[in-house]
């Protein structure tokens, strides 16, 4: 159990590729694990009362994990394309996303998010698709 907690307003993440990263190994219950961190999170928020930050944090992190959800099907190396375009169609229609993806702030973020969460808020599972084929390439050096 955690006993504190600390916020440092710094970014200090690293990637490192190895062989059983997302990027490279597909994970099954990817889906129904974060699922599971969703609700622990959101319990957390509403048993301890934190306010209105911690509930749009969250909902930001629904809406982007079409991110990591996809790239671990990308790895799924027994599905064709339509499988994957049908998998992420299955996760943009899921209610809790839905509701994350719909409440959003695109604001503040770059123009290519944009184009990625309107794509996911209208329901464009083949241009996601796409879009995640380009990034998983890049992240494994052209090797899908």
């Amino acid at each position: 159990n955690c006993e504190k907690l600390a916020y440092i307003d710094e970014a200090y993440y690293h990637y490192r590729k190895h062989e059983g990263s997302l990027v490279k190994s597909y994970k099954p219950n990817f889906v129904e694990q974060w699922g599971t961190l969703f609700s622990i999170m959101q319990a957390y928020i509403s048993e301890n009362k934190l306010g209105q930050t911690y509930k749009e944090a969250l909902n930001n992190r629904i809406a982007l994990s079409i991110t990591a959800i996809s790239l671990n099907k990308m790895s799924d190396t027994n599905s064709s394309s339509l499988d994957k375009i049908r998998y992420i169609r299955k996760y943009l229609d899921g209610a809790r996303y839905k509701k994350a993806i719909h409440n959003i702030d695109m604001t503040h973020l770059p123009s290519i998010w944009k184009v990625l969460l309107t794509c996911c808020k209208m329901r464009l599972a083949s241009v996601v698709y796409i879009g995640m084929l380009v990034v998983s390439r890049k992240i494994r050096g052209g090797n899908t």
